[in-house]
């Protein structure tokens, strides 16, 4: 199924805005400063993204089961 022509150009649109946004945070503020920020945070950056990653996937599947 494709999705409509705003949908995408949307999706484009905050994607650009989004890298945009980081560039500009890196330009600021510094690569290397950037770098010690997200290495300080260790492995709590990588709990978050797994979590976000795996809890709906699962909560989606356990929904699909119980139909």
């Amino acid at each position: 199924m494709k999705a409509p022509a705003k949908i995408q150009i949307t999706v484009w649109l905050l994607g650009l805005a989004g890298a945009a946004l980081f560039t500009i945070l890196l330009i600021r503020q510094g690569a290397p400063q950037v770098g010690v920020a997200f290495a300080s945070a260790g492995w709590a950056i990588a709990a978050v993204v797994i979590y976000h990653l795996t809890v709906p996937v699962f909560l989606d599947a356990l929904a699909w089961w119980v139909l």
